[in-house]
């Protein structure tokens, strides 16, 4: 009789390794990871209540949140109109020491902790100054002006700095002293765009406002340098001719020096294919840094219109890949959480957030409504709110949202509003699906 050896402890201990491991493998791959979203409460930071007069379009409005000091919250109103002419006006700070649920009014000014540059100091933006009376167009021929003369372009390479001033101001803060600086910066700009708007010159820093008054995420901080996105109207900075005429396009810029100089990198023009005659044009650009380390920007073309994406593979030198990101969508904001999960938030009419974790942002989830009703058309989303929002990570998960609403007690066609800066908080965890 031929007796069968039993299997050794190390053959018996690897089978059982090896039948969990395969168990393990079927588990997950017949799985999914999907991101569930919560959206929060709305929370009111501050209101107002008067008429259409008292409070016209621009106060009231543009919610900004930051960070400050100590980690507190941070929320900037604009109290001002609108216009060109106004850009130095007041504006209003709320901060919050418990994550945004309750918000208190300050007189100070707190400093934005939002952009660390390599120097040690916090950017605070370009010092606001508004258009103003000149005397270019009794010196100088426009390159480009519209049908009714409202608007003129000159090619900066052919205006004397004697007759312009080609730098403007921008402030940092020092954590260490604890003090404010104000330093001259400027752009390296092949065929720099001078704007007179209705008979109002526009400084040179203008381009950079969109920074400080509404979006951080018009700068990414690089490893060495900073990457800034603006917008205007001007040229093509390869030949100095005119693309689209009154349209703005985007233009991308690095620093090496703390923000002192803005070299030139690349463009996004606007053109027929994108942008009908009666848009804008690209404009109000939000950019960040994927989980694959290319570059991606959002970019509104008017209100009520399409907005669109772009990709940069190379770090902002070349962008490609243009391509329809929603159906409307102003001033767009996009947070990359620490998770891997991106947030986008945009609107009007209506408010909208979308989501991914697609490392090279191409694979969005469908948006989201968060303020408004589907189907509202562009008169109605004007009663509603700016539909400017903006977005500021709580942590690795979560993040607060912020934008205006406009409340109507006696109906949408009366003069009575009240304007209110809402906050709410965005939740993000993942959950495990089987696969269909």
């Amino acid at each position: 009789m031929t007796c069968r050896k039993s299997p050794s402890p190390v053959l018996c201990v690897l089978a059982v390794i090896l039948i969990v491991a395969v168990t393990v493998l079927i588990f997950f791959t017949r799985r999914e990871r999907v991101i569930e979203v919560q959206i929060g409460e709305p929370i009111v930071v501050a209101q107002k209540s008067g008429t259409s007069n008292s409070l016209s379009w621009g106060y009231f409005q543009f919610p900004r949140l930051y960070r400050t000091e100590g980690d507190r919250l941070v929320c900037k109103i604009a109290a001002k109109p609108d216009l060109t002419e106004c850009y130095d006006g007041e504006y209003l700070y709320y901060v919050s020491t418990d994550l945004g649920n309750t918000w208190n009014s300050t007189k100070e000014i707190p400093q934005d902790y939002s952009l660390l540059m390599n120097n040690g100091r916090y950017f605070q933006g370009t010092v606001l100054s508004n258009a103003y009376e000149s005397n270019l167009l009794d010196k100088y021929d426009p390159v480009f002006s519209n049908k009714d003369g409202t608007f003129h372009l000159l090619d900066g390479d052919e205006v004397s700095p004697e007759d312009y001033d080609f730098t403007f101001q921008c402030v940092e803060y020092d954590p260490v002293s604890m003090e404010e600086n104000v330093f001259t910066s400027q752009y390296i700009w092949p065929h720099m765009p001078i704007r007179i708007i209705n008979g109002k010159t526009c400084p040179a820093g203008m381009p950079m406002y969109h920074f400080n008054m509404h979006s951080p995420g018009t700068i990414i901080r690089e490893k060495n340098s900073l990457f800034l996105a603006v917008y205007s109207q001007g040229f093509d900075a390869q030949d100095g001719s005119v693309v689209y005429g009154e349209h703005y396009n985007l233009y991308f810029f690095r620093s090496n020096d703390s923000a002192r100089t803005w070299n030139y990198v690349s463009q996004i023009n606007t053109t027929p294919e994108y942008c009908e005659d009666t848009y804008e044009g690209f404009c109000e650009p939000s950019i960040i840094e994927l989980s694959n380390g290319d570059y991606f920007v959002l970019m509104r073309t008017d209100s009520g219109t399409p907005m669109y994406c772009a990709y940069s593979h190379d770090k902002g030198a070349t962008w490609n890949s243009i391509e329809r990101f929603s159906e409307v969508g102003v001033d767009p904001q996009l947070l990359k959480l620490d998770s891997g999960i991106t947030l986008a938030s945009y609107g009007r009419p209506c408010i909208y957030i979308r989501y991914t974790d697609d490392a090279a942002g191409k694979q969005w989830n469908q948006q989201i409504r968060i303020l408004g009703n589907e189907g509202d058309d562009l008169s109605a989303g004007f009663k509603q709110s700016c539909c400017y929002t903006s977005l500021i990570a709580l942590d690795e998960r979560n993040a607060l949202l912020a934008y205006s609403e406009f409340i109507h007690p006696d109906g949408t066609d009366s003069d009575s509003v009240t304007k209110r800066i809402i906050v709410r908080k965005i939740l993000t965890n993942y959950r495990w699906d089987w696969c269909k």
